[in-house]
């Protein structure tokens, strides 16, 4: 009877220590890191979108000019070639602006509002080309888009608050997650609303009005940890209704995933950016002269790059180690 309750209370207590695992509240960075900005004069006149980090190449997208994505070579940050025209004629982007299909392998796509996902490619000559690599059979929002193995579409349905996992060849929905609303009257400002990072094992979202990660098993698009503090979300700070941010942006790299999170909630808000590995584990916490308010990081060389409005004529440069 004893070696039954003995094993009873031992089964009790992995259980007990395997749902608190799931959770992990408050970390403390294992390193705090203060970047210097190194200022990178370029000629190129455009307004970042997004940046985007191949083995060889930095791509930034640009809105609301003829010209939408820029090829710079790195760590060096050379001017290599640019294209993809904005406009209506064939191979053109009727949108503003360019937005790209996140991989973890070295395709570059991009989509655009006709819901045409491009493969696009630089070549030796400094020339941008791109082609046509799938067409969405049907309209729906997208936001964030990961293309997984050029054969799975993860994207965040903002309005309806769902991560949606679609084969991309016939349109089949294959599952998704759906992100727990709040009611608010202004759906802009729900609390599950937030960005979709992924790569090809794990779904990481990060709730922008919460202090609080999710990361999920891209398979079985079951929760595997939940990243949260004990702070107050989604707290009126002004008689503007403006709210609390937390995670503002993010990225995924190949060792780690980051996030731009508000450290000071006040009317002059204040960020850094968080470096977290895939099992949740707080890594580094950087801080800036500049901040770098779009930006890639390369972990192979590094470096961090990055683009600030109050230096319209330079790209960002911050070492790491």
């Amino acid at each position: 009877m004893k070696r039954i309750v003995l094993i009873c209370s031992l089964l009790f207590f992995m259980l007990l220590v395997q749902s608190c695992a799931s959770n992990i509240k408050n970390q403390i960075p294992l390193e705090k890191k203060y970047l210097i900005a190194e200022k990178i004069p370029i000629a190129e006149v455009f307004i970042p979108y997004d940046f985007n980090l191949k083995e060889k190449y930095l791509m930034i997208s640009s809105r609301q000019t003829d010209t939408l994505l820029y090829f710079y070579s790195i760590p060096d940050l050379k001017y290599l070639g640019s294209g993809c025209m904005r406009g209506g004629g064939p191979g053109e982007y009727p949108s503003n602006h360019l937005q790209f299909g996140y991989t973890s392998n070295d395709k570059v796509y991009t989509w655009d509002t006709r819901l045409n996902i491009r493969e696009v490619q630089l070549d030796a000559s400094g020339h941008v080309f791109s082609k046509e690599k799938f067409k969405l059979k049907r309209f729906q929002i997208l936001n964030h888009i990961y293309i997984i193995n050029d054969e799975v579409l993860l994207y965040n349905d903002v309005d309806n608050l769902e991560i949606i996992k679609q084969d991309l060849v016939s349109a089949s929905i294959m599952g998704h997650i759906s992100l727990k609303k709040d009611g608010n009257k202004n759906p802009s400002f729900d609390s599950g609303r937030g960005k979709l990072i992924a790569n090809d094992s794990v779904i990481v979202y990060l709730y922008a009005y919460q202090d609080r990660i999710d990361i999920y098993d891209l398979n079985s698009l079951e929760r595997k940890k939940s990243i949260v503090s004990s702070g107050r979300t989604s707290r009126n700070i002004s008689p503007g209704g403006k709210y609390n941010q937390y995670n503002i942006n993010g990225i995924a790299g190949e060792k780690y995933f980051y996030s731009t999170y508000v450290t000071d909630q006040t009317l002059d808000r204040s960020y850094v950016i968080r470096a977290y590995d895939y099992n949740g584990k707080l890594y580094a916490e950087y801080s800036f002269d500049v901040f770098p308010e779009r930006y890639a990081v390369d972990e192979k060389n590094g470096y961090i790059y990055g683009y600030n409005t109050n230096y319209e004529n330079s790209l960002l440069r911050y070492k790491l180690n």
